[in-house]
């Protein structure tokens, strides 16, 4: 199975790009870890299943932590 890291509207890039460089720096690698290895094979500090199809994507830096789901 192949995976992709996609937004779910044109509001998200912009929400992202708001954010420290730090954080963006770690959702750019997770995004990619994703995509190379699949979410089932990541767990915490990186990724936290939720509920059914949904998982939430976690990035921590200087300012604090930010989690995308």
């Amino acid at each position: 199975m192949t995976w992709r890291v996609e937004f779910l509207d044109d509001g998200v890039l912009p929400d992202l790009e708001s954010l420290p460089e730090d954080i963006r720096a770690r959702f750019l690698r997770i995004s990619r870890l994703i995509e190379a290895e699949g979410i089932h094979k990541l767990r915490e500090p990186y990724v936290a299943h939720l509920e059914g199809p949904v998982w939430e994507m976690r990035m921590r830096g200087r300012d604090g932590i930010v989690r995308a789901a």
